[in-house]
């Protein structure tokens, strides 16, 4: 199986009033392509920071990300720039939309710095729609959307570029139980096509769709067995 993420003893410190303390520390871990893998830990154990480390978004302050064979932190800011832009997908916990843009308008938006035809960029939006189920719903604009609808839209916003790695920050945070199964068997389809999926939780239920889990505890990872829970 080919390892498509390798993070390699990566630490996070950071200075507050005069004392320096770790967020993580000697975190390594692989994923290979075609995994659906969760970081699970509760709320202050550095999930976030370490999405953002993954990412390309927050350079650690030592260790290597490398993605594809391309070690981020490496790059220059424009090169990690234009990786990212290729190469991740991320669906934040906040779901964050433009008051002005429909839906269709709103997941183009990666698109728009690729050399796409007006054709071809609305015929991968539409497909897009077609995966996360709102096809009937690409002129709606954001406050006519449910929760749940709206964190489909984050999901096609994330994958339009066809993404190497999906990112997902809390995938069932601030919606009901049902709203998160649905989001879950979402994600566990595009993972069953391919999409290979990292997804950072404190909600043990989601566990059960990874094939592979990792937890943070005392600012490290460890890999748990899939039954640990």
């Amino acid at each position: 199986m080919e390892s498509i993420l390798i993070v390699d003893e990566v630490y996070k410190k950071v200075i507050d009033e005069q004392r320096e303390f770790d967020i993580l520390r000697n975190i390594s871990f692989t994923l290979n392509s075609g995994d659906f893998a969760a970081v699970y830990g509760p709320s202050g154990s550095g999930k976030t920071t370490l999405l953002s480390i993954c990412g390309g978004l927050q350079e650690p302050t030592s260790g290597d990300i490398i993605l594809e064979n391309t070690n981020l932190y490496k790059q220059s800011k424009e090169d990690l720039m234009e990786f990212r832009h290729k190469h991740i997908g991320f669906v934040h916990q906040y779901l964050h939309f433009f008051p002005h843009l429909n839906t269709i308008q709103s997941i183009i938006s990666p698109l728009l710095p690729q050399k796409l035809s007006q054709q071809d960029i609305m015929d991968r939006a539409k497909s897009t729609l077609s995966q996360v189920n709102l096809e009937n719903l690409e002129e709606q604009d954001p406050y006519q959307l449910s929760n749940e609808e709206k964190k489909r839209i984050a999901i096609a916003r994330a994958i339009i570029t066809n993404p190497t790695l999906l990112l997902i920050d809390e995938p069932t945070g601030n919606v009901d139980s049902n709203t998160g199964n649905e989001i879950m068997n979402l994600l566990a389809s595009l993972n069953q096509n391919g999409q290979t999926t990292l997804v950072f939780t404190h909600d043990p239920e989601i566990l059960r769709y990874a094939n592979r889990i990792f937890e943070i505890k005392n600012r490290t990872v460890l890999e748990m067995f899939k039954n640990w829970y």
